[in-house]
């Protein structure tokens, strides 16, 4: 499957999928890291990091790892931007298995369930006993 990416500056500003959809490079990374596990979004922050600061000495391997090596040449720097298209757009969010995934994920998340229940419409005695049932 083809991706492809136009680009103003050192990183892609938007990604387009065959099949349709288009997505900007921040919205893309921000939807992906939050259906990932921390190892895997930690893995695309950092080479999200190490994209937007060449040079820096610290960058995580594939498995969480950190590597030392610098990045300071164009060959390690358009590896680096090949890796994070890998992680981030080497499937559509929408067609692909990481939708598939997201069916599982709950409508609301547990930290979400106070604002829940302030939401809850609960009937008052008052009205109960005023209401009444034809026979």
């Amino acid at each position: 499957m083809s991706r492809g990416y136009t680009s103003a500056g050192p990183m892609a500003t938007f990604y387009v999928f065959p099949c349709g959809p288009s997505f900007h490079v921040q919205c893309l990374i921000a939807h992906v890291t939050r259906c990932k596990t921390e190892t895997q979004a930690g893995y695309i922050l950092d080479l999200q990091k190490q994209r937007t600061l060449p040079g820096s000495q610290a960058r995580r391997d594939q498995n969480g790892g950190i590597n030392d090596e610098p990045v300071t040449s164009t060959t390690s720097a358009e590896k680096l931007r090949q890796q994070l298209d890998d992680a981030i757009a080497g499937e559509c969010p929408f067609c692909g298995e990481l939708m598939i995934r997201e069916i599982t994920l709950p409508f609301i998340l547990p930290k979400e369930a106070q604002e829940v229940t302030s939401w809850e419409i609960k009937p008052t005695l008052a009205k109960l006993r005023s209401v009444s049932l034809p026979i």
